[in-house]
């Protein structure tokens, strides 16, 4: 199994992936790919199976403990160039060449990719007749070898000259003197993986301690030097950093997240969740860049603005306490559900009906299925009126045994008792009648835009002419323009089904804006192929407009690609949107 045979698996193994999605991650043709999932599935028959799904190939395993035995003990060319870095204190080519029987050219091709995609994680230096090394404090080198001593137990326990199974055996022991390490935040399993690196690097210590020693070696380890007082002295210089970390500061944060976007959506449960998961991501730091777990990119569209804050937010902690965080995405999870638990005002419904017990179970099922609804309940025509004339009704629900008088407000039948399917088209229906009734005021035809980029220009480039360019005709702020370019430069961009969707948050009266603009020439943004711009500016005070994106994701994504890319003007866009199913 060659290296671009294991990055497949890996790519596969939390997530489908397209077939052009994986000849791109892997830089090799499709027809390469497709070779490669023929030879796994034939290696791996019995274990593990690659098979064609409706959204790309799904990595199924049928073998757990053996699929692990081959994984868990073969590194990757990138796995081992990092446990080098970390060990030694510069390794040369040649040293690099003899281990992973590479040529020099290749082994440099290597070298320059693991600096791309650690640029934010480690500082990788290279020096001319020198070689390579990590400009890093000791206690980084510790917690990196201890991540790939994790994630590859047997293999680079092997590489240490250490018994495949010291991991697990240290683990237990740990679990069960939990006491001796006073390290709450991190699990058994990590504080091992620390000891081992510590054990194989050395620490300076300033603390004395031997419970940890008689830990260590009750798992069959010998030392002669004091492996434990190096443990104890780098838990404490963590647990020093953990311990400033307080809820109180987490909502300082907050405050100033909060001032530079106007988005009123913490709450003292969003500061509290935040400052454990800092807790935890600081006991124990992921170095290796992250597999993704989840594809939470439907999340991320439906609440662009909660991994907006988080971006903002990890800056400040990272400044704040001298850390590194890097997990934006779980912390935007924590934004995103923080969004859902604001108040707002409640979205009126009127039920009509002439059964006064149905229409009561009705309207307690209702309410009770979509918390933020206030149900009226109207028995004959003349409530139903009092009801329109009073209220900001949204929706009539028909559930009369006979006809609904004439009204201008959208209504839907519900026939006796509501069923689960009733209530998920009322969601639905929900989310799209304000959006649609004021489609042409969100999307405004008179500022849509022909942009005249350069063929090949990065997506940096074109954000930033573009936005220039509105600025000067009076159609954004230059703050607004301040505020999208930076966003656009943190990565994470915000791709619905090939259209770009670039945003701020706004001060501006309009509580939303979209500018559609047809560039030019196609650019690509994450690897994903755009042609077309939805430049917005939300005001995050008014939460219905924050639904916006929700209706954009599952409209756009009705929508085939092929479809979007060949949009040219606003007509087609708009056209495309009020496509009824």
């Amino acid at each position: 199994m060659n290296e671009r045979q294991m990055n497949l698996i890996q790519l596969l193994l939390h997530q489908n992936q397209t077939g052009p999605e994986l000849a791109k991650k892997l830089t090799a043709s499709k027809r390469t790919i497709l070779r490669d999932i023929h030879a796994l599935n034939d290696e791996l028959i019995l274990i593990a199976q690659i098979t064609a799904v409706q959204d790309g190939y799904s990595l199924s395993i049928s073998n757990e403990e053996r699929f692990n035995q081959i994984f868990k003990t073969t590194a990757t060319d990138a796995e081992l160039i990092l446990f080098e870095l970390a060990t030694r204190d510069f390794v040369t080519l040649d040293d690099l060449s003899d281990i992973l029987f590479l040529s020099k050219p290749m082994l440099s091709e290597k070298i320059a990719l693991l600096k791309h995609n650690y640029t934010k994680r480690l500082k990788i230096i290279s020096k001319k007749n020198y070689g390579h090394f990590l400009d890093e404090p000791k206690s980084r080198k510790v917690i990196l070898l201890a991540n790939l001593i994790l994630q590859k137990p047997a293999f680079f326990l092997a590489k240490l000259g250490l018994a495949p199974t010291l991991l697990e055996q240290l683990t237990e022991n740990i679990r069960n003197a939990r006491d001796a390490f006073s390290y709450e935040h991190a699990h058994s399993a990590q504080i091992a993986s620390l000891c081992v690196s510590i054990y194989a690097l050395h620490y300076d210590s300033h603390l004395t301690d031997t419970k940890i020693n008689d830990c260590l070696r009750q798992s069959d380890m010998s030392f002669s030097d004091d492996i434990g007082s190096m443990i104890r002295t780098f838990l404490a210089e963590q647990n020093q950093i953990i311990d400033s970390i307080t809820t109180g500061k987490i909502l300082d944060l907050l405050q100033m997240t909060y001032d530079e976007h106007q988005a009123p959506v913490y709450d003292m449960e969003l500061a509290v969740s935040l400052a454990n998961h800092l807790k935890r991501s600081i006991a124990y730091p992921i170095i290796l860049a992250d597999k993704k777990l989840h594809n939470i990119a439907n999340i991320k569209a439906l609440y662009p603005l909660a991994f907006d804050l988080s971006i903002h937010f990890i800056g400040l902690v990272n400044q704040t306490f001298d850390v590194l965080i890097y997990d934006i995405d779980l912390v935007g999870l924590y934004f995103s559900c923080a969004m859902d638990r604001v108040k707002t005002a409640p979205i009126e419904l009127v039920l009509f009906s002439n059964q006064y017990a149905v229409a009561s179970i009705n309207k307690q099922t209702i309410e009770r299925a979509i918390p933020e609804v206030n149900v009226t309940l109207a028995m004959n025509a003349a409530e139903l009126q009092n009801a329109l004339q009073n209220q900001a009704v949204k929706l009539i629900l028909n559930n009369h045994d006979g006809p609904l008088p004439t009204v201008s407000i959208t209504s839907y039948t519900i026939r006796q008792i509501m069923t689960e399917m009733d209530l998920r088209f009322i969601r639905d229906l929900l989310e799209k009648i304000d959006i649609e009734r004021h489609l042409e005021d969100y999307f405004p035809q008179t500022l849509t835009a022909q942009f005249k980029n350069e063929e090949h220009a990065t997506w940096h480039t074109v954000i930033q002419d573009l936005t220039t360019s509105f600025v000067e005709k009076g159609i954004i702020s230059a703050s607004e323009q301040e505020k999208i370019v930076s966003r656009e430069s943190e990565g994470n961009n915000l791709v619905i089904n090939h259209l770009a969707v670039p945003h701020c948050t706004t001060n501006r009266g309009t509580p939303f804006i979209g500018i559609f603009v047809h560039l030019e020439h196609p650019v690509q943004i994450e690897g994903e192929t755009v042609q077309n711009v939805l430049l917005s500016c939300i005001n995050p005070n008014v939460r219905n407009e924050l639904k916006i994106f929700s209706y954009l994701y599952y409209t756009l994504n009705k929508i085939d690609s092929s479809v979007i890319l060949s949009w040219q003007t606003h007509a087609e866009f708009m056209a495309s949107l009020k496509q009824k199913d």
